[in-house]
């Protein structure tokens, strides 16, 4: 029964109790057996009203006002100082001094306790001291090492990770420590190697996002001339090379070298795929088998100025006897002669032109370094002339052919340091034949009037350097390519500096196109994913699926247009929008519809999903 109901009945029948005992229809006894029954209800309704919430607060009646003259008697000044009832009983109340004892007591001032340290309980009750004071030290490390260890690392390259989830333990400061809200990019492209001066600072060219031009020319001549085949060649297989091309620029046959005319040509080996150089002695017969067998002497030397020696074998399958040399391919490279003695005016006259010093002084340490890694390997050169000498890159020259004249000269035996200190007589026509660019100086036994020449256009020291070369040493002693680097240290200095500044010159270019390959990889994937037709019955390749979202994303970035409708060929806004999405950036943007009733505002990391969700698609078999 409701309360109110049932005290609003009582109320009722107390009221009509006193016309009862009027009429004398209620006892005395009933009368008083009614009243024990309401009181109780009675007692319970005012209980209620009592604590009634719209009751008036308490206010208290009289409020004690100070008045402006002090009550204290003048006898309070003797009293006793108060004693705290922590103190201990027994102790002695401090007699009274001339001047007032100092009330501040640093030991009942609450320490400061820092509010954004959301350390556990276990640390704060370990991390404390013993003594019954403060357990816990706001400028310890420990708790804060513990609540660091505890958090999941922040990977920013796993693309689940965002804001709401995983990234929280990333993005958010519980500890003093500053922590960046975006991950390094390390997607962009960095300014490495040298730099224009000519251009502002935030002012980009097509090409300095590529290598250099000339480089890439360069390097795109040399791959056509690696895979460059004859068609309806005459010429045979060689078993294991096949696919031969002759590299000779002249149709004459010259046995002033071997003694044997010999050709080249370039093949392709049927065990690896690689291109050879393969180097043909005709008319050669072979009397003894250890001739050729000295060429694996030539696989021990190991340098980067000798061309390097794979093999050596005979074959009759050019129609006679033949001596074949197998050596490593340099595409385009060119021989000392083709390079120096081979420039001509519009008459066809040949033009005698200068060489710098320093690019003989680059020369002579090259052939140096040569000399030295052949000579520690028991061997010798013997073969230093200016067509077998070649020219792979820019100053990069190799001696080439250095086998041959072992298994060509074999019966000869002759000692090998004899071997090696001519090694040094035909080191010194080669420099003086290209200072003077007289090709007779290598055929020639009067060589001081060439050396006499040199001092017209050279200094002393290339002088005395080649004279040394060209001069043989007094029997017993001999020369040695260790006194020749101590002589010429100065310039292999030189030399050295220059190939540490090509070396960081092709490191910067490498560094643009370790970026390009990434580029590369995602143009292929979007060329797959946009506008197949055979995915058109598709609900979600369709133009209301998850796939709609990347052909608007390719329209966003290749396919923009200005005021007038013009197409926006922006290179640097194409390489920005690729190289965020393949880092999967939180940056926004807009997305519309050609129609422009369609608009979508997306990430470039939701994107980044998508793509690769398609893609695992294609990879997929087929479920139709």
């Amino acid at each position: 029964m409701d309360l109110n109901t049932g005290t609003t009945s009582l109320r009722l029948v107390a009221e009509d109790i006193p016309d009862q005992l009027a009429r004398g229809s209620l006892q005395q006894s009933q009368y008083e057996g009614m009243i024990k029954k309401i009181r109780p209800q009675t007692n319970i309704n005012r209980l209620k009203k009592s604590l009634n919430v719209d009751s008036p607060s308490f206010t208290p009646s009289t409020l004690a006002v100070p008045s402006k003259t002090s009550s204290i008697s003048s006898q309070a000044a003797n009293a006793a100082p108060f004693t705290p009832r922590s103190l201990a009983s027994g102790a002695t109340t401090p007699a009274p001094q001339s001047e007032p004892q100092p009330t501040f007591n640093p030991a009942q001032i609450r320490e400061f306790t820092p509010q954004n340290y959301e350390l556990s309980d276990t640390a704060l009750a370990t991390d404390g001291a013993s003594d019954g004071q403060s357990a816990y030290d706001p400028f310890s490390m420990t708790g804060v090492n513990q609540a660091l260890s505890t958090a999941t690392p922040y990977n920013p390259y796993d693309e689940s990770n965002n804001i709401s989830s995983n990234g929280a333990g990333y993005f958010q400061t519980p500890t003093p420590f500053i922590t960046t809200n975006q991950p390094l990019q390390y997607h962009l492209y960095a300014p490495i190697g040298p730099h224009r001066e000519d251009i502002l600072a935030y002012q980009r060219h097509a090409h300095d996002f590529f290598m250099p031009e000339t480089l890439r020319e360069e390097l795109q001549k040399k791959a056509e001339a690696t895979f460059q085949v004859m068609p309806n060649s005459q010429l045979p297989t060689v078993d294991p090379y096949h696919s031969l091309v002759a590299l000779d620029t002249s149709h004459r046959k010259s046995a002033a070298v071997f003694g044997y005319p010999s050709w080249i040509y370039k093949a392709t080996s049927i065990k690896n795929g690689h291109m050879y150089c393969l180097r043909r002695l005709e008319g050669y017969r072979l009397t003894n088998e250890r001739a050729i067998r000295s060429v694996k002497d030539w696989r021990r030397v190991n340098c980067g100025g000798v061309v390097s020696v794979v093999d050596a074998f005979t074959t009759r399958a050019f129609g006679d006897s033949s001596l074949v040399f197998v050596t490593n391919y340099h595409p385009l490279s060119k021989t000392l002669v083709e390079h120096h003695f081979t420039s001509t005016n519009r008459f066809g006259n040949r033009i005698s032109q200068a060489v710098p010093e320093p690019v003989l002084w680059s020369y002579i340490v090259q052939i140096s370094s040569a000399i030295k890694s052949v000579h520690a390997a028991n061997l010798a050169v013997r073969c230093i002339d200016p067509s077998k000498v070649i020219l792979t890159e820019k100053g990069r020259i190799r001696l080439n052919a250095c086998s041959v004249l072992d298994v060509v000269q074999f019966d000869a035996q002759r000692p090998l340091a004899e071997l090696q200190q001519e090694d040094f007589i035909h080191f010194g026509k080669l420099i003086l034949s290209i200072a003077t660019n007289n090709l007779s100086v290598m055929a020639s036994h009067n060589l001081m009037g060439f050396v006499d020449q040199l001092s017209r256009t050279y200094t002393g020291e290339l002088r005395d350097t080649i004279i040394w070369l060209l001069t043989p040493a007094q029997a017993p002693a001999t020369k040695s390519v260790v006194e020749l680097l101590i002589g010429i240290s100065n310039h292999i200095v030189d030399a050295f500096d220059s190939s540490l500044h090509a070396n960081d010159t092709l490191y910067s270019e490498l560094a643009r196109e370790v970026e390009n390959g990434r580029i590369v990889r995602l143009l292929m994937k979007l060329g797959s994913i946009n506008e197949r037709p055979d995915y058109d019955g598709e609900l979600n390749w369709s133009e209301n699926g998850e796939r709609y979202v990347l052909k608007l994303f390719r329209d966003y970035v290749f396919h923009q247009v200005n005021a007038e409708g013009r197409p926006v060929v922006d290179m640097g806004h194409i390489l920005a929008c690729l190289n965020k999405l393949d880092a999967g950036s939180q940056e926004k943007i807009t997305l519309t519809s050609r129609d422009e009733q369609s608009v979508f505002v997306v990430s470039y990391n939701e994107v980044k999903k998508q793509v690769n969700s398609a893609w695992a698609d294609l990879q997929k078999p087929s479920r139709r």
